[in-house]
C-alpha cells in the first residue's frame, strides 16, 4: 500500500503546473473548473496520497468525471503518467463508506463481474438478444413504452443489430506471394457476439495478406472495463489468463483500439512487458504488410472519420485509419467534429455521466446534417455505438463501421460483411 501511495506521489510531483493540458481536456473545456482538469485532478490525488486530503464525495466526483481519454498525456511536456496515476488512485484511495452508485452503475458492475469473464454466458446473452430483435419483441417494447427508465431506453437504443456471431471457420486462401508470420487474433469478450463483422473482416484481411491466423481459445476480456470501474482484482485475473493464452504467439493483433490500449498497459503489471511488446493494432499491421499490386475496388463516396482517443493518445497512430482507407480509390474522408476531443463514450462513461457524454457526442454530430454523410468509420466499437445512438436521436440515417470492415468490402473476395 505504502509503495503504491509513494508512486502516486512521485507521479503527481512530475506535474509542473504549466497548464498545457487544459486545452486538451474535454471536461475542463466544458466546465472551466480547475478541479475538472488534469492539473487539478493531479493536485487532488497528490493531496490524498500524502494525507493532506480525505477522499470525500466531492473529491471522487472530480476523479470519476474524468473520461480517461489521455489527451493530457499527449499534450504534457513532462510526460506525467496521468492514466496510470488515476488508476492507482481509484485502486487504493478509500471512498466514503456510504457512497451510493446509480442503478445503471450497479447493473454495469454486475455485468462486468458476472458476464465479461465468462464467454459461454456472453454467448447466451447474444442468443437472447438476437431473439429479442428478430422476434419483434424489441419493436413491441419500444412501441409500448416498456423502457420507463431513461438509462434502459439508452441501453436499448445503443444495442446494434446483431449479425451472425463470429466463430473460427474456414479461412480464404492467401493471395500474398510470401507468407508472413503467424498472428493470434485477439477477440476480446463481447466482440464475437456484438462486433462479429469486424472480427470476420480482420480474419479475412490478415489471411489475405499472408498471415496464418490463430484464435487462442483460452483468451478472455482485455480487462479495460473492470479496471476503469475499479475492479482491479478481476482485471488482474483476466490479465493472467491472457498472458497464459497468448504465451506462445509471436504477434497478438487486435482490431479494437480500446483493447489494444489496455493490452499495451499490461506492461505495468508483473509479467506483462513481453506481452505488450507483441501487441499490434491491425490497421498499422495491414499498412506495413500490404501485398504488392493489391488494389481495392473503387468507392466514389464521402464518409466521416472518427478518431478514437485510444488510437490518438495511446497507440499514437492518428493517421492509420486515413492511410488505410486512402487505399480505396475514389473514397473521401472528412473528420467527425474535432477529432482532438473525446466523443464521450469512454467505456461505460456514457452511461454513468450522460450529460457530459451527450454534450461531447453532439458536438461531433453538429455538422453531419449539413454534410449529408451517411457513413462513419471508427476503430473503437464503443465509440461507434455511442455515435450511432446519438445519430438516431437526431433522426439521422447513419451507418457506423470499422475501417477494416469497409476495406474488406472493397476487396474482390467472397465474404459476407453486412454491418448493422
Amino acid at each position: 500500500m505504502e509503495a503504491t501511495l509513494a508512486e502516486i506521489a512521485r507521479n503527481t510531483e512530475q506535474c509542473v503546473k504549466c497548464g498545457l493540458c487544459l486545452p486538451a481536456c474535454p471536461t475542463y473545456q466544458l466546465s472551466g473548473s480547475e478541479a475538472e482538469s488534469p492539473r487539478g485532478r493531479l493536485a487532488l490525488m497528490q493531496g490524498a496520497a500524502v494525507g493532506a486530503l480525505e477522499g470525500s464525495p466531492r473529491f471522487w466526483q472530480h476523479l470519476d468525471s474524468c473520461l480517461d481519454c489521455r489527451a493530457c498525456e499527449t499534450a504534457c511536456p513532462s510526460k506525467v503518467p496521468y492514466s496510470r496515476t488515476l488508476e492507482l488512485s481509484r485502486r487504493i484511495l478509500l471512498r466514503p463508506a456510504d457512497e451510493q452508485k446509480t442503478p445503471v452503475g450497479r447493473l454495469g458492475n454486475l455485468a462486468i463481474r458476472r458476464l465479461l469473464p465468462y464467454p459461454d454466458r456472453i454467448r447466451r446473452i447474444g442468443q437472447l438478444l438476437r431473439f429479442y430483435q428478430r422476434s419483434g419483441l424489441q419493436r413491441l417494447a419500444q412501441t409500448m413504452g416498456f423502457f420507463g427508465i431513461q438509462s434502459l431506453r439508452r441501453l436499448d437504443a445503443e444495442l446494434p443489430r446483431l449479425s451472425t456471431p463470429f466463430r473460427a471457420g474456414a479461412k480464404p486462401v492467401s493471395h500474398s506471394p510470401n507468407s508472413n508470420p503467424a498472428v493470434a487474433l485477439f477477440t476480446g469478450c463481447a466482440a464475437t457476439e456484438f462486433d462479429s463483422d469486424t472480427l470476420r473482416a480482420s480474419e479475412m484481411l490478415l489471411t489475405r495478406f499472408g498471415f496464418n491466423v490463430t484464435l487462442p481459445p483460452q483468451q478472455r476480456c482485455c480487462g479495460a472495463l473492470p479496471r476503469h470501474s475499479g475492479n482491479h482484482t478481476l482485471a488482474r485475473d483476466l490479465l493472467r489468463q491472457n498472458l497464459q493464452a497468448f504465451a506462445d504467439d509471436p504477434l497478438i493483433v487486435t482490431s479494437a483500439t480500446g483493447c489494444a490500449a489496455q493490452l499495451l498497459d499490461y506492461r505495468h503489471e508483473p509479467g506483462g512487458d513481453g506481452f505488450s511488446d507483441r501487441v499490434r493494432d491491425i490497421q498499422t499491421l495491414l499498412l506495413e504488410s500490404w501485398p504488392e499490386g493489391l488494389v481495392p475496388q473503387r468507392l466514389d463516396r464521402t464518409i466521416g472519420l472518427h478518431l478514437p482517443c485510444s488510437q490518438r493518445n495511446v497507440l499514437h497512430t492518428p493517421d492509420a485509419s486515413t492511410q488505410l482507407l486512402r487505399r480505396i480509390p475514389g473514397l473521401s474522408l472528412i473528420p467527425v467534429g474535432d477529432n482532438r476531443f473525446c466523443c464521450g463514450a469512454a467505456g461505460s462513461y456514457h452511461l454513468s455521466h450522460r450529460s457530459t457524454a451527450d454534450e461531447l457526442v453532439n458536438a461531433k454530430l453538429d455538422n453531419l446534417s449539413e454534410t449529408g454523410i451517411t457513413m462513419i468509420v471508427s476503430a473503437n466499437y464503443g465509440c461507434g455505438l455511442h455515435l450511432l445512438r446519438a445519430a438516431k436521436e437526431r433522426g439521422l440515417d447513419l451507418q457506423v463501421l470499422h475501417p477494416v470492415t469497409l476495406l474488406a468490402r472493397q476487396l474482390p473476395a467472397p465474404t459476407d460483411l453486412n454491418y448493422r
